[in-house]
């Protein structure tokens, strides 16, 4: 626990000292709900396991939203890596079948999203409690380290801000989606492989290598000289 701070069973009195850094800290957005799962964490003295739908559905959006930079990066970092060596590489290497594929996708979906929904709380009150503490160990005191977890903490802007950058990279994800299948893009990239020869015109003469013509022309002349020679004989 923090400095000058005591554990309560309940959300504490609007006075007490942790509940002006608990709010400090966690900023305007979703704060009864915060103060309520840190006042059961402090009561019990220790976390636990409690939902949280948020980063549950949004788990990346929510990190950055809560400026939990650290664990953002970690999140993504091990996605990414976890995608390419399971479905990429290893999917070249090893070939799994429908069925290891199936249950690969479960193991996925349990880490990228269950597994955040679960421990979310727990993990943002510890951030929230390393948060105070580097900031009470300046010596601010009490009001001075409320202003400054104030300046710090997640507002609606930033908010606002994050749901409308995710609305533009959705958009540009769809009309990417929309732009390459129509061969926009795809359609100016000759391939040899798909060539397709042109169908003959009925009734054309058709056209002579030259080549062939070469070929055909000696052939005649060979011919020729054999006739003269049979009529000289």
């Amino acid at each position: 626990h923090f400095s000058h701070m005591t554990s309560t069973p309940a959300i504490p009195d609007q006075t007490d000292v942790t509940t002006e850094l608990y709010k400090s800290v966690i900023g305007p957005v979703n704060q009864s709900y915060y103060l309520r799962v840190f006042a059961h964490f402090d009561a019990r003295g220790k976390t636990g396991i409690l939902w949280h739908w948020s980063a549950f559905f949004t788990t990346l959006n929510w990190l950055v939203f809560r400026k939990m930079w650290g664990m953002a990066a970690w999140f993504a970092g091990l996605s990414l890596v976890f995608t390419l060596a399971v479905f990429g590489i290893g999917k070249l290497v090893f070939g799994y079948s429908e069925t290891t594929e199936g249950i690969l996708t479960g193991v996925s979906v349990l880490l990228a999203f269950v597994l955040p929904g679960l421990f979310a709380n727990a993990a943002y009150y510890r951030f929230c409690e390393r948060t105070i503490n580097s900031v009470l160990v300046t010596g601010v005191g009490v009001p001075g380290a409320c202003e400054v977890l104030t300046q710090r903490a997640s507002t609606r802007k930033r908010l606002l801000g994050l749901i409308a950058l995710n609305g533009v990279a959705l958009v540009m994800l769809f009309a990417l989606l929309a732009w390459v299948p129509g061969g926009t893009l795809v359609g100016k990239i000759p391939s040899m492989a798909t060539t397709v020869p042109p169908e003959p015109i009925e009734g054309a003469e058709p056209v002579q290598l030259p080549a062939l013509a070469t070929s055909a022309a000696s052939s005649a002349a060979v011919a020729a000289d054999s006739a003269s020679a049979g009529a000289s004989d």
